[in-house]
């Protein structure tokens, strides 16, 4: 790409407003609510550093890794969502590994969905991005929206609030005290894949908030998420290079 190209791209990428976050009202039983909130209740913001890492699924259960981190991009301060995945009792595939740079001011909860500037991802020593946000929007395409749970848990049909108390719960061998939230669907399920029974766990001791997620879901198997590790302040891309490097390096992958 053009030297001029480049920091054009980056100016336009960084005039566009960043949305902040908003915490829902404090859960009650016959509150309305939805997937989204469930999981902000009692949201712990992650900083820059912080990770966790999750065992999900539906019957067959695999590991996904969250990292949080910031970057200067053209000057600005970026925050970027780093996910990969990998097999429970292992690690994580360094090959699944992709960098979202995301427009907002800083981290929400699990189920929100963020604003994308660009995707990187590596393969070998091979870096990729694509969605470049500014590229699309001088293009007039509509921008890309991002969530760690798009494709795997993303019904947000509303609900109602049937039970909300302490409980104290183990998972891999740390014991964690919880605020247990339950809500049922209004209505009959009118597709696969709509829920009907959301439980949530949460806990202040950990990033995100959120130690397990359990869900009945019409037509498949239940959903559940469990917590399996996590650590603050001291996560470390997986892609070193600096995004304004990677942009001046080639031309965008749309």
């Amino acid at each position: 790409m053009r030297r001029l190209q480049f920091m054009v791209l980056s100016a336009a990428a960084l005039a566009l407003p960043r949305f902040t976050l908003a915490k829902p009202a404090r859960p009650a039983v016959g509150q309305s609510t939805s997937l989204s909130d469930m999981l902000a209740y009692d949201f712990v913001a992650p900083k820059p550093g912080d990770w966790v890492r999750y065992t999900l699924g539906y019957g067959s259960l695999f590991l996904e890794q969250i990292g949080f981190g910031q970057e200067q991009v053209a000057g600005q301060r970026t925050l970027f969502i780093e996910t990969q995945t990998g097999m429970p009792g292992g690690s994580c595939n360094p090959n699944t590994l992709k960098k979202t740079y995301v427009s907002a001011d800083r981290f929400g909860p699990l189920g929100i969905r963020y604003p994308v500037m660009v995707y990187v991802a590596r393969n070998g020593t091979m870096v990729s991005h694509w969605d470049d946000l500014a590229a699309k929007e001088s293009q007039g395409k509509p921008r890309p929206k991002f969530g760690v749970l798009d494709g795997v848990l993303d019904d947000n049909s509303p609900c109602v609030i049937t039970d909300v108390r302490r409980d104290v719960i183990t998972k891999t061998k740390r014991r964690f005290e919880t605020t247990r939230i339950t809500c049922a669907s209004r209505q009959r399920p009118h597709r696969d894949g709509g829920i009907q029974r959301l439980e949530v766990w949460h806990s202040n001791s950990v990033p995100l908030g959120i130690v397990a997620v359990r869900a009945a879901v019409a037509g498949i198997e239940p959903f559940k998420l469990d917590i399996d590790a996590f650590g603050r302040g001291h996560y470390e891309s997986g892609i070193s290079e600096p995004l304004d490097s990677i942009r001046a390096a080639g031309p965008i992958s749309l």
